[in-house]
């Protein structure tokens, strides 16, 4: 019987995937046990054949290719969809999985919890360990509804999907795939599952360790990242419609934390690191049901204005950032005059 699958996400990982692979086969399960499911998201590097080459041996070991790239969402709905495990566990290609996830899975598999809260820790650039925020004062299992109003309200540890175990059956029951091609899919697909679920438990045990890569496509600032913000805030807007009659606390953290991203994707200092076709892109990206939504909320001056005209608010932008530039070009040029 296989307990615990681990769906792997990879794209450009060849210099962490052999370090991920080594944390997961160091468990203390058989590999009747466990399965690994990695999902290739059509990285250009080398990483695929570096998990090639550490299958060998190890018949539990799975890799898809994507043809195309599709960005995670799409590479996790794929393991899901594969998975034979009781339990799910997402790992990145660049993370490590603790000595203690087997207590994890084994208190999961006891109490037939939907999910269980990771004990984690993130890695920085320079080696230093820094423990996650996990409740250590309240009784586990508990229900969702006494989880997300008295636990993420005070304490938001939503984190990525990678934080949670997951029960398999209730993630195909509750049928509700992460959004694909795009960044930042998971937190509101987490809020949904977290509302969805009958129980939630918590490890107690250092299960996760998160490398947080400053220079990852997620942290730079691009079109694509500050379109695919909006997104995801409009996302959670739409999930807060669901929730708002149960969990009116989680509501609001949620409905906070979505408008202050939607107001800080869209301020100047952001948007003025794009040049040229990036506003209509940005524009378009994010779609007129987005915009509409986004439009009925108070935001900054310029937000409203980005929300309510396209060329209006493409041109001003534009002809802002140039006068900008070339003021700043100006008062650089006066300075080097005068030192002469």
């Amino acid at each position: 019987m296989i307990k615990l699958t681990y769906i792997v996400c990879v794209y450009n990982s060849a210099t962490t995937i052999v370090r991920t692979l080594e944390s997961i086969y160091r468990q203390p399960l058989s590999e009747e046990e466990f399965e690994v499911i990695v999902v290739d998201d059509c990285s250009p590097d080398n990483s695929s054949e570096l998990v090639s080459s550490f299958a060998v041996g190890h018949t539990n070991l799975q890799l898809v290719r994507q043809k195309q790239n599709h960005r995670v969402g799409t590479s996790m709905n794929l393991g899901i969809r594969m998975a034979k495990g009781e339990y799910i566990q997402v790992v990145d290609g660049d993370d490590v999985v603790g000595d203690c996830i087997v207590d994890t899975l084994n208190q999961c598999l006891k109490d037939e919890v939907d999910a269980s809260v990771n004990t984690s820790q993130y890695e920085a650039a320079d080696g230093s360990l820094h423990p996650m925020p996990v409740p250590t004062d309240m009784k586990f299992p508990m229900s969702a509804t006494d989880f997300c109003e008295k636990v993420l309200t005070d304490a938001p540890i939503f984190g990525g999907t990678q934080f949670y175990m997951w029960r398999r059956e209730f993630l195909i029951e509750t049928n509700h795939p992460f959004v694909e091609d795009l960044k930042m899919e998971d937190t509101d697909w987490i809020e949904y599952h977290l509302f969805k679920a009958k129980t939630i438990g918590c490890s107690r045990h250092m299960t996760y360790t998160y490398l947080y890569n400053e220079n990852s496509q997620l942290h730079l600032m691009s079109v694509t990242t500050t379109a695919d913000a909006i997104l995801q805030s409009y996302r959670r807007l739409e999930g807060c419609k669901l929730y708002k009659s149960t969990l009116p606390h989680f509501v609001s953290v949620i409905s906070y934390a979505a408008h202050c991203r939607v107001a800080a994707s869209l301020r100047y200092r952001n948007l003025s690191k794009f040049w040229g076709n990036d506003f209509l892109v940005l524009y378009n990206r994010i779609g007129d049901n987005v915009r509409k939504e986004l439009s009925q909320y108070s935001y900054p001056w310029l937000a409203q204005l980005f929300l309510r005209h396209k060329y209006i608010t493409l041109c001003f932008l534009w002809n802002t950032v140039w006068t900008v530039h070339v003021g700043r070009f100006i008062v650089r040029s006066i300075r080097k005059i005068c030192k002469h």
